[in-house]
């Protein structure tokens, strides 16, 4: 909470500071705070209310966490969500409810409540707690800035992803449309484990909820391709879409299983973006972007541009019983051409 409070404007912290003088209990505290912003539960207890009353009175000055690597952290820039969440508006999608599984600074749920006015429902989870309070203050911010914009329910839960029930958020009723947004962390379980880092899924073969190929506890899996499945194992019946930000071989991996998952998608396109310019990393990663809810499934993939996705480069996935990288190419060669993709191969 200090270290979010240093980043909060003068001008918010004077807000909260006239709404809350006279509040001497955290539930009137999160009532107001609802009306406000539509943050359930901000203060979890009295002593959060207790602390965050204390630290308005006497400012600290934080210095800066050390790397959370042990996170797989690639925190998103608001530039790149903005441009992803304008992207998907722009094809006039307008979710009513927003899940996002691993929120970390935010910037994602603020771009969803900037971009769709339709919103009723918002739900992220986010082990790190630093970053929980910085994404309260920053919606808090944000609707303070911004009194009129719409204002959904938003719960966040400072939770393991891992163990999280998403029984939790309530049944979704069938006419509402989800949107699953986010930046997964970019790591393997084995970086994690050499980390000593408790942000890991139980071993487990992660892969057999559809009879896949074990990957046993000595395996090594990408942690954003587990979550990937885990949010497609929830929701890939319902109405909507999923965009997650990935490494390139894992949006493979997940089409390469998809004839034997079986998860009802359709739409599935892959947006390149410079990893370099947003995150200062070198590996290749696109958005990922499918259908939910489609009866027909659906095994290729189109490849396009965050900077210009209605053009396509080229469709890569199953032809028959070959994975084929241009499908396009391999069809116009009648199938000749030797444009397969192995198993190994981790690009797209």
């Amino acid at each position: 909470m200090k270290k979010a409070l240093q980043n909060v404007k003068l001008s918010t912290l004077d807000f909260l500071k006239s709404h809350l003088r006279q509040v001497d209990r955290f539930e009137q505290a999160n009532d107001t705070i609802n009306r406000l912003a539509g943050i359930r539960n901000f203060f979890v207890d009295e002593y959060d209310f207790t602390v965050f009353l204390d630290l308005l009175k006497h400012p600290h000055v934080i210095s800066e966490d050390k790397e959370r690597r042990e996170y797989g952290d690639f925190q998103t820039p608001a530039i790149l969500s903005d441009l992803v969440c304008s992207c998907l508006a722009k094809e006039h999608f307008s979710p009513e409810i927003l899940i996002e599984p691993t929120f970390g600074k935010g910037s994602f749920i603020i771009s969803s409540l900037k971009a769709f006015p339709q919103l009723k429902k918002v739900c992220g989870i986010e082990i790190y707690e630093p970053y929980c309070w910085q994404t309260k203050f920053e919606i808090l911010e944000l609707f303070v800035d911004n009194p009129a914009l719409n204002k959904p329910s938003i719960s966040l839960f400072c939770e393991d992803i891992f163990k999280f029930n998403f029984n939790e958020m309530g049944k979704i009723p069938d006419k509402e449309s989800i949107l699953i947004i986010g930046n997964p962390p970019w790591v393997t379980n084995a970086e994690l484990s050499s980390l000593n880092s408790g942000n890991l899924p139980l071993k487990s073969n992660f892969k057999s909820y559809n009879g896949l190929e074990a990957i046993t506890g000595k395996g090594n899996f990408d942690i954003g391709e587990y979550i990937i499945l885990m949010m497609l194992n929830s929701f890939a019946k319902h109405r909507g879409y999923m965009a997650m930000l990935a490494k390139n071989s894992v949006i493979k991996n997940v089409i390469y299983d998809l004839p034997k998952t079986n998860y009802s998608i359709s739409d599935t396109t892959a947006f390149r973006f410079d990893a370099k310019t947003y995150f200062n990393a070198s590996v290749e990663s696109s958005l990922f972007r499918c259908r939910l809810g489609r009866e027909a499934q659906q095994y290729t993939c189109k490849i396009s541009y965050l900077d210009a996705p209605n053009s396509v480069e080229r469709e890569f996935g199953w032809v028959g019983n070959k994975f084929v990288s241009d499908i396009a190419l391999y069809k116009n060669n009648n199938g000749k051409c030797q444009i397969f993709y192995r198993e190994k191969i981790k690009y797209l």
